[in-house]
């Protein structure tokens, strides 16, 4: 396997004494998320919180009990910067109703925007999210109401989440979500829905939502994998990233989950070398069945073969550890350079992640083709 270093997860050549502008900020909201990667987590949350890089990473609680573990999380956590996952992203919104509020079963009258937003800080969370439901396809109505709800809020601790059908991520409808968003006086958080599967395996995709990125200034991509990492390369203020699958991506409201193999709880373990999560019960029984499989030279992993992780609760956490390690070492160089050399830095990491699928089918006799959206990516340069 090659050298981690080698790869460029802490490139010094190309790293730049000074950081690039949108990661500067004057509000509180700008100054929390500046360059940032979240974990998005919901049952392991006390687990991991300990393992979060406090300086540049943070946390996603989701979830119907989010606010209820928010008080846990901060009480023992007093520096780790946190945010909670509203439920009303799984909720279709509509011109009538685009803000969607959960009510009580206990409570004799609906809580306020303005109380469920306070609600979320005096649990903890570092700063609020606005609880916007989920777009359509096209449903432009809903979008502008959104829009209208949300700028009507006069606080400077809160961000938007734009959770929408991955619809408004192709060419035909990506000029008009980034007209929505640019006019929004919070940050705004995009979150793509799809039914299954990768919410940029559309035509325009990977092109549509690095243009949102780097027009819609302090933008976050919320609910993402590795595509939060080009989100941040140009110019993302900051990124939320999954730390399974299922909290990589949003489901459509009314879709329920999709797993090819339910049965199998193998943990996800992202490759640096070849840009991309694998399963590591696949790795094991397809990819290096007639093989010696890599080691993982990460803090966590110590030389463990990367496809060694059972679906044991243990081993599913050691995964997610290797996973967050991972994580932290490619933002950490990402943000540390200016928008000019990132790109070019992240232009070169996509280049050796094609090699190294070359590499590793030499190794292993079985061809691994890239994911369509890194293949995209690659050749976007």
């Amino acid at each position: 396997m090659t050298d981690q270093k080698n790869l460029g997860l802490v490139d010094s050549t190309l790293r730049s004494r000074t950081s690039r502008e949108p990661l500067v900020g004057t509000t509180l909201i700008e100054r929390t998320l500046a360059g940032r990667v979240f974990t998005m987590a919901g049952g392991e949350t006390m687990q991991t919180a300990p393992y979060v890089n406090s300086e540049r990473g943070g946390m996603v609680l989701t979830g119907p009990t989010a606010l209820q573990t928010a008080g846990h999380l901060r009480a023992r956590h007093e520096e780790l910067t946190f945010l909670i996952e509203p439920t009303s992203v799984f909720a279709l919104a509509t011109a009538e109703r685009p803000l969607i509020i959960d009510e009580p079963a206990d409570a004799l009258f609906a809580p306020t925007v303005e109380e469920v937003l306070q609600a979320q800080r005096d649990a903890g969370a570092s700063v609020a999210v606005i609880p916007a439901g989920f777009v359509d396809v096209a449903d432009s109505e809903a979008l502008k109401a959104i829009l209208a709800a949300a700028n009507k809020i006069d606080r400077d601790d809160a961000i938007l989440p734009l959770a929408v059908h991955q619809k408004w991520s192709t060419p035909e409808l990506i000029s008009q979500l980034i007209a929505v968003a640019t006019r929004s006086r919070h940050p705004v958080a995009l979150a793509l829905g799809a039914k299954a599967g990768d919410p940029l395996n559309l035509k325009g995709g990977p092109e549509s939502y690095r243009r949102f990125f780097g027009e819609v200034k302090g933008a976050v991509p919320w609910r993402a994998d590795l595509a939060g990492i080009d989100a941040i390369v140009y110019g993302a203020r900051a990124a939320a990233i999954g730390q399974i699958p299922s909290l990589r991506r949003l489901s459509v409201p009314g879709n329920k989950s999709f797993s090819s193999r339910p049965s199998d709880r193998a943990p996800h373990v992202l490759m640096p070398e070849l840009m991309r999560f694998a399963r590591s019960s696949e790795m094991h029984m397809k990819w290096f069945a007639s093989a010696t499989p890599w080691p993982c030279l990460c803090a966590h992993c110590g030389g463990r073969a990367v496809d060694s992780f059972t679906g044991s609760d243990e081993d599913r956490f050691l995964a997610h550890l290797h996973n967050l390690a991972v994580f932290d070492e490619i933002v950490a160089t990402a943000t540390s350079m200016s928008t000019a050399q990132a790109a070019q830095w992240w232009s070169q990491r996509l280049a050796e992640a094609e090699a190294e699928h070359v590499r590793l089918a030499q190794h292993t006799g079985v061809m691994i083709p890239l994911p369509p959206t890194l293949a995209r990516w690659r050749s976007l340069g």
